[in-house]
């Protein structure tokens, strides 16, 4: 993960964010300030994951599959991938 964060990656890991955040020396190319980390580390404090479930994974990967579907033309609009979507969630049992 420390090989990660010098290359630019934003990682999960506090102990290694802690330090790349600290060190005067990290320029992420591309970015216009300086050492970006201690800004998102910053961020990240702030985050509020109240709404977060155990069922965002599988959310997720059926919003990718319409998303990936539409883009394909399986879709005839946006309204007929999103009716798809809510009822493969639903199918899942993945809706609250």
């Amino acid at each position: 993960m420390g090989k990660m964060a010098a290359d630019g990656i934003f990682v999960n890991n506090w102990v290694i964010m802690d330090a790349v955040g600290k060190d005067p020396k990290v320029d992420v190319s591309g970015i216009d300030i300086e050492n970006p980390y201690s800004v998102l580390q910053g961020e990240v404090m702030e985050l509020d994951l109240s709404a977060v479930t155990a069922n965002d994974p599988a959310i997720n990967a059926i919003f990718q599959q319409k998303v990936a579907a539409y883009m394909n033309g399986d879709y005839a609009s946006v309204a007929e991938a999103e009716a798809a979507f809510i009822q493969d969630c639903t199918d899942a049992g993945v809706l609250q």
